[in-house]
């Protein structure tokens, strides 16, 4: 099996996962929304649109991983996409695709998580007291942190494993 071949594998079984990610996503953000209803009254319209939008993203995510993940992995690995068999060659080749798999699977958790803290950041508008705002900004810049650990891992995963390989000596 090519290294292209097993991170396919990877890419596709993370493409399911992100399909039971949008039912699931749909459900909870649905429920958000009819619970908090009453208090979102005027701008009923742009969270539907947002939840949407939301799904909507994901879904084509995830249809270009379970459709195409041999082209995904290409595009992933580079130049490095005509390489010998995985377990025949080198375990830095093993690497670079497990740390793929690792960033693609930390993305298809922080992306969501991420839109829900936007979606709740403005929070209630009419209150003004200070200091509340705190507790909203966190769950951001958790998930852009989370989001920028996943790209690095997905991007840079032949960079990490060459670093892996000389740290062992």
């Amino acid at each position: 099996m090519k290294v292209v071949e097993m991170l396919a594998v990877g890419l596709r079984l993370m493409g399911v996962y992100l399909v039971y990610s949008v039912f699931h996503t749909l459900l909870t953000r649905f429920s958000y929304w009819s619970a908090m209803q009453a208090q979102f009254e005027g701008q009923s319209y742009w969270m539907i649109s947002l939840i949407i939008v939301e799904a909507l993203i994901f879904a084509a995510i995830a249809f270009l991983l379970l459709r195409f993940p041999v082209t995904v992995a290409r595009w992933l690995l580079g130049r490095q996409a005509g390489a010998e068999a995985v377990l025949q060659g080198k375990l830095n080749d093993l690497q670079t695709v497990l740390f793929c798999v690792v960033g693609v699977y930390v993305l298809s958790q922080s992306l969501p998580y991420l839109a829900e803290s936007l979606l709740w950041l403005p929070g209630d508008a009419g209150d003004s007291r200070e200091g509340l705002w705190f507790p909203r900004v966190i769950p951001v810049l958790v998930g852009l942190l989370q989001t920028a650990l996943g790209l690095y891992l997905t991007l840079q995963a032949k960079g990490l494993s060459r670093l892996l390989s000389r740290l062992r000596g």
